[in-house]
């Protein structure tokens, strides 16, 4: 199942959210990023660990790690993967400083010729000053997502917006899968249902 599927990709990392795509075999693992020796070293200390996100594929039956992020960077976190269903897009969630508009910003890389393009913010179309994460791409037209800075208290609340090209259209709150209290994390079957 997939959590065995997980436990085999993760490597004794923590991992977290993934993606998996049909097309080309490839599951878009979150794992810490142990690679900072300041935070290895203060193990027993609470450290504020760094999130990355690594390819795995199945070799002969094993899951074997197959490439990173080229983004990937002990310096800030990228996690939480959504690849389009041609695995040629992924959506992805980072702190970096330098491209955010504040708090976890929803990016994108699209891959060409097995080469991962620029992370991209997906703008305020998209993003806010406070936390947006988990994007989950539908029928690679629509992009899910959870967003703390778009209401009125800090609730995680999911939206929707539709992408067309380029063009990101009607941000719209999902109110009915909004509760009182945090809401995120959204998975839809392939058959359609929720």
């Amino acid at each position: 199942g997939k959590s065995a599927m997980l436990a085999e990709a993760s490597e004794g990392y923590h991992a977290g959210p993934v993606s998996y795509c049909e097309a080309t075999g490839e599951l878009f693992v979150t794992l810490s990023n142990f690679e900072n020796p300041v935070i290895r070293n203060k193990v027993y200390q609470k450290a504020d660990i760094r999130l990355k996100i690594i390819i795995a594929k199945k070799v002969n039956g094993e899951w074997q790690k197959t490439g990173e992020l080229p983004f990937n960077d002990p310096a800030y976190s990228v996690g939480h993967p959504s690849i389009t269903v041609t695995g040629d897009t992924l959506y992805f969630v980072s702190d970096i400083p330098e491209k955010g508009l504040g708090g976890t910003d929803i990016y994108r890389s699209v891959r060409t010729n097995g080469k991962w393009g620029e992370m991209e913010n997906m703008g305020s179309a998209v993003n806010t000053d406070k936390n947006e994460m988990f994007p989950f791409i539908y029928k690679g037209k629509f992009l899910i997502f959870a967003s703390n800075g778009r209401g009125a208290g800090d609730d995680l609340n999911m939206y929707n917006v539709g992408l067309f090209g380029d063009n990101i259209s009607g941000v719209a709150e999902l109110t009915e899968l909004n509760s009182a209290g945090d809401d995120f994390g959204f998975v839809i079957h392939p058959e359609g249902e929720v």
